[in-house]
């Protein structure tokens, strides 16, 4: 019960920091806990960087916990390559995905 309940917790604290508000130039993001550490990896558009104001909100919501942050980008050409395959062809998502644009772009 216990995990269950910390899983929901960090689940929450994630969405409220990455998809309230959220920047339009993220593309996906997927991440993994190793006990106190997350690593938290962010694709966006190609050119485009992760905003110090998502970092340091990701890094306030859950300040109990080591985060590293992996950004990768992408264009929208490689993004929206394999319409209809679900899995990425240009990265591999972490152990738990919390978003994915799919084929909006």
């Amino acid at each position: 019960m216990k995990l269950d309940q910390e899983y929901t917790r960090l689940k929450y604290a994630l969405i409220n920091a990455f998809l309230i508000d959220a920047d339009s130039d993220i593309l996906d993001i997927s991440y993994v806990r190793k006990g106190s550490l997350i690593v938290i990896q962010v694709v966006l558009l190609e050119g485009r960087d992760l905003s110090i104001e998502v970092k340091r909100r990701v890094c306030d919501v859950l300040d109990a916990f080591t985060i590293q942050f992996k950004e990768i980008s992408i264009s929208k050409k490689q993004f929206n390559k394999a319409r209809g395959v679900w899995v990425p062809q240009y990265y591999h998502w972490l152990d738990n995905v919390l978003f994915s644009k799919a084929e909006v772009l």
